[in-house]
């Protein structure tokens, strides 16, 4: 199970799919803490690691739980410090080990290895699972190496945007930051002027370039990104053109708290946009041509406004998880002019649409139990405590039943079924 898919069944479970009460970040952050609990209470994911004995104490900042201590096949035993200090024991002696003991964060050994001693000592610990993280899908487009090879996605029906300026929000990743590529366009060509309204490319080594048409000549405009050297990774931006002005503004905007910063302007000649012309979306490549912009690159979202000023956006392409590789979901909105829902086509490799999403890091068979922890979690913040208690009982019991199977020696494989996915739930008993 993904978080995607736990997600689904959590808010489709508590019956809250459009996340009025809860949300995502609440159901991250529940399956975190689950996860956590999971290992503590069952350490599911024993891992071995081998240490010198002079190497000891030995801090493992990763663990939930010490499992096991061997030396030589022979396992130590485990004793507290208030056992040692009971019968006076001297921690500073040195000996062959027989007890391992806690103190804080570090594993130590009673009697204390002398320097000398290099002999191994195996340490089964369960470490602290990986944190899942809320990951964007993205549009990924690869190097083109040839012309033939086109990678594109466009919309199967044509759009007129209708309006004679741009502003778009473009949240994408640079992969090779000295190769260009095309971000996004309306149009079929970047030089035909009744063929295009506008196109965005990203021309390497910081700068990007805005060509336009007004039905009548193409204008080219290039602007270098102020506010320091790009480097390969994540940029989020806001691109301004002004039709009645002929200015272009570039905005960098902070992906963690969405501030702006101008990064640059560009007056030029006034220019409205075509909007005489209705033509498809195309990002990666302008309609079926590749031309130099050949550059591997992410996209995650693409938003347009007709209107220069800060205001509101038409969310042409933001991926959502659950997008299918035929069919990336566009909305319709009034400054469209396309009767053909906005089902978006895939040229060339049809693998460009790259998911990346979480796999849930604790074993397979406890994958339902981290369900449940997230529903009573999500009941204890609706302040139904009645169901969050007894979600939170059936938590403990499975996750206890389930550590006690897995121990022998025929385990078998709990695949849970959703009742609301599948026809294999008995409603005759509710009323």
């Amino acid at each position: 199970m993904d978080l995607s898919t736990l997600r689904r069944r959590v808010k489709r479970q508590f019956g809250d799919e459009y996340g009025t009460i809860i949300n995502d970040q609440d159901i991250l952050d529940w399956c975190n803490e689950g996860q956590d609990n999971i290992i503590r209470d069952t350490s599911s994911n024993d891992v071995t690691v081998t240490a010198l004995a002079n190497q000891f104490p030995l801090t493992l900042t990763d663990r939930v739980a010490i499992k096991r201590l061997t030396v030589n096949n022979r396992p130590l035993k485990s004793i507290s410090i208030e056992d040692l200090d009971s019968v006076s024991a001297d921690a500073t002696v040195n000996g062959t080990p027989s007890f391992w003991y806690r103190t804080s964060e570090s594993i130590r050994l009673y009697p204390d290895p002398a320097p000398s001693d290099v002999f191994n000592v195996l340490v089964t610990y369960a470490p602290t699972p990986v944190d899942l993280h809320l990951l964007s899908p993205y549009l990924q487009f690869s190097l083109q190496p040839l012309a033939g090879t086109v990678q594109y996605a466009q919309t199967a029906g044509d759009i007129a945007f209708r309006k004679a300026s741009l502003n778009a929000i473009f949240d994408f990743e640079i992969v090779n930051i000295n190769l260009p590529f095309l971000l996004a366009a309306s149009g079929t060509s970047d030089s035909a002027f009744a063929q295009l309204s506008w196109a965005f490319y990203y021309m390497g080594n910081n700068d990007f370039r805005l060509i336009t048409s007004n039905n009548a000549a193409v204008v080219t405009r290039n602007l270098t990104l102020t506010g320091g050297t790009l480097t390969a990774g994540r940029l989020r931006m806001r691109v301004v053109y002004d039709g009645t002005t002929g200015t272009l503004t570039f905005y960098r905007i902070d992906l963690t708290t969405g501030v702006e910063t101008i990064s640059g302007t560009v007056v030029g000649t006034v220019a409205t946009l075509n909007t005489t012309t209705t033509l498809p979306i195309s990002i990666g490549a302008l309609g079926t041509l590749v031309g130099s912009q050949i550059g591997p690159f992410k996209l995650y979202e693409f938003q347009y406004s007709g209107n220069p000023s800060v205001g509101f956006y038409e969310p042409i392409l933001i991926l959502d998880g659950e997008a299918d590789i035929q069919d990336i979901p566009t909305e319709e909105a009034t400054t469209f002019g396309s009767t053909s829902g906005h089902t978006w086509t895939i040229g060339g490799n049809p693998s460009i649409l790259t998911i990346n999403e979480n796999q849930l890091t604790v074993p397979e068979v406890y994958h339902e139990d981290l369900v449940t922890y997230c529903l009573s979690r999500a009941f204890d913040k609706n302040m139904n405590y009645k169901a969050a208690g007894e979600n939170m009982e059936k938590f403990q019991q499975n996750t206890s039943q389930r550590r006690d199977i897995a121990d022998s020696d025929d385990i078998p494989n709990y695949k849970g079924v959703d009742p609301f996915d599948h026809d294999v739930f008995d409603y005759s008993g509710w009323n």
